[in-house]
């Protein structure tokens, strides 16, 4: 790729695996030979990932996200505010504020497993057989920060700053879907624009974009110059694949970028006056 949870007590275990089993599904390993740069804060057993990280070939992390482990337990908690939306192999919706769950139990007569190295590895604590049970999200998950809210960005720096960019994949999502409709719908006062940007976001001549912080996604929306609420400037959005195999991403008129080809993951890229 191109960018950068908790039990004790033996009487617990097999609730435990039950659920796991039941409503999460497994992954045999985490991605063991990627180079993670990390600070340790003060808290102990706490590591922050400092930049975006991969989890493994269809997960990557942001920046903030910490590693929480507690004797046999590891959890992926991302930022604050920061949520993971997706959909199950199930087809069931899902948001929430962790990606990743380990646990280590111990399968012999006695002695305990703890976890280790960002639980990459189980260790062993007199126990003759440790086993690593590892949940992650699957499928393709997006990242928002609801706290963030909806609105109009004036200044490129600060629009360059957002973490996420908005992309066709968060708006499958359906609640994120109706909350961007509903901004649209207030901001056109229920008529959006009939006009059609091209792949490489250029639009028509007379309109240009307006600046959108959609929960912490980078995001934009056409008007026509006579629109004076903000000022006129931005006239080509880009779309840069940045995570995935592929090269392709293409702006798309909802407001979003549009991965295609085998890319995963795209950055809105604006060209400036």
């Amino acid at each position: 790729m191109k960018n950068g949870i908790f039990i004790t007590g033996l009487s617990f275990v097999f609730t435990f695996i039950a659920l796991f089993y039941s409503s999460c599904s497994q992954e045999e390993s985490l991605n063991t030979s990627t180079q993670i740069e990390a600070s340790e804060l003060e808290k102990e057993n706490v590591t922050v990932f400092t930049e975006w990280t991969d989890i493994n070939e269809d997960l990557q992390v942001p920046p903030g996200t910490r590693v929480e482990v507690n004797d046999n337990e590891a959890k992926y908690i991302l930022p604050d505010n920061v949520l993971a939306y997706g959909k199950d192999e199930n087809g069931n919706y899902f948001k929430r504020p962790d990606v990743v769950h380990i646990v280590c139990i111990c399968m012999g007569d006695s002695g305990s497993c703890s976890v280790i190295n960002t639980g990459k590895n189980c260790q062993s604590n007199g126990c003759s057989e440790c086993d690593r049970i590892t949940w992650t999200t699957k499928g393709k998950v997006v990242y928002a920060d609801p706290s963030q809210g909806i609105s109009f960005v004036d200044n490129a720096d600060d629009f360059e700053k957002l973490p996420f960019s908005l992309t066709t994949t968060h708006l499958e999502i359906p609640e994120l879907k109706q909350a961007f409709e509903a901004f649209k719908s207030k901001v056109y006062n229920g008529k959006p624009l009939n006009i059609e940007a091209k792949k490489n976001g250029e639009l028509p001549e007379g309109y240009h974009y307006q600046l959108v912080n959609f929960y912490g996604c980078r995001a934009a929306l056409p008007f026509p110059n006579t629109n004076n609420k903000r000022p006129i400037g931005w006239e080509k959005i880009f779309c840069m694949c940045v995570q995935g195999e592929g090269d392709v991403c293409t702006f798309d008129n909802s407001g979003s970028c549009h991965p295609a080809s085998g890319c995963q993951g795209c950055a809105m890229i604006i060209t400036r006056p």
